[in-house]
């Protein structure tokens, strides 16, 4: 499947059928999403793939989410930034931030390329989650990523809203330059 194809059917989704994907698809969708942008080239964030229905179901508690609960798998993205702290100092939480979402787009357009359904959920008792996985108290939970095959995907797809256009929001080499003016040339008589 090529790029166009994957963004085209990435979508959040939030019904699931009741067959659950092999296990090897979701590591190959982790694997993928590894090889995601970071700062400084330091690999902070770890993956916690879940299928167990009661932790499951804590989880979908915890994010007051109901359609959680029928999902066959819940992939929790923690990290432990202290490397990245030491680096970049102040910076780190921007940079922390930069390379969860660099990690869950990679996801969900491997998760479409491998034919399989996807969303993330961002709001959710952390101390509940923690508790459930037993993550150290080091490691910050910071996205839930839920991922199975569709159900009724060409439906919800219609459903989903159009894609913003990029009209007062496109600008060129100045903020609100809403058209392109290639650069003059330069003569040697400038420099």
């Amino acid at each position: 499947m090529d790029i166009e194809s994957a963004l085209q059917q990435t979508t959040q989704v939030k019904k699931y059928t009741n067959k659950k994907p092999p296990v090897e698809q979701i590591i190959k969708i982790v694997e993928a999403a590894n090889q995601a942008f970071t700062h400084g080239n330091v690999h902070i964030v770890s993956f916690t793939i879940v299928d167990d229905p009661d932790t499951i179901k804590i989880i979908a508690e915890s994010c007051q989410q109901q359609y959680i609960e029928k999902v066959p798998y819940v992939i929790v993205l923690t990290s432990n930034p202290k490397q990245l702290r030491r680096l970049f100092d102040v910076r780190a939480e921007k940079y922390t931030k930069h390379h969860v979402g660099a990690i869950a787009q990679m996801f969900l357009l491997k998760a479409a390329t491998l034919g399989l359904s996807s969303s993330w959920v961002g709001a959710f008792s952390k101390p509940t989650i923690s508790a459930a996985l037993g993550t150290p108290d080091s490691a910050e939970i910071e996205l839930i990523i839920t991922v199975g095959y569709g159900m009724h995907e060409e439906k919800i797809k219609e459903k989903q809203r159009k894609k913003p256009e990029l009209t007062g929001r496109l600008f060129f080499n100045a903020w609100g330059n809403r058209f392109y003016k290639p650069l003059k040339k330069i003569r040697r008589a400038d420099i």
